[in-house]
C-alpha cells in the first residue's frame, strides 16, 4: 500500500502516552501505533461519507450538538437534556420527512 508522509503535533501528555505504548510493546513504533489509531477512527467515521440525503439532518444535527457541547465548555448538558434534543431532532426529521405519508 502507497503511504505519505505528514508531521504531527500532538499535546505533550498524549505523546507521552503514546511513547510508554511503544515502550511496553504494544506498538513496535510510534507510526504503527498513529497508523493504527487513524485507520481505525476513519473506518468509525467513514460511513458517514455515505449518508444519503435523508440521513444528512441526523449527522448536521450530530454536529450541532457536538458544536454546542464545544462552545459549552464540554460535555455540560445531562443525559436527559441530550436524549431530549436528539428526540427534538428526530421529530423534526419525522415532520419534514415521513409524516406526509401517513
Amino acid at each position: 500500500m502507497e503511504s505519505k508522509r505528514v508531521t504531527l503535533t500532538l499535546p505533550v501528555d498524549v505523546y507521552n502516552k503514546s511513547k510508554e505504548l511503544t515502550k511496553a510493546g504494544i506498538f513496535s513504533s510510534l507510526s504503527e501505533l498513529f497508523r493504527t489509531a487513524v485507520r481505525e477512527e476513519v473506518e468509525d467515521i467513514a460511513p458517514l461519507l455515505e449518508v444519503k440525503d435523508k440521513k444528512k439532518q441526523w449527522v448536521e444535527g450530530l454536529m450541532e450538538i457536538r458544536e454546542e457541547i464545544k462552545k459549552a465548555g464540554g460535555y455540560n448538558k445531562t443525559n436527559e437534556q441530550v436524549i431530549q434534543r436528539i428526540r427534538e431532532i428526530r421529530e423534526e426529521i419525522w415532520q419534514q420527512e415521513y409524516a406526509h405519508r401517513y
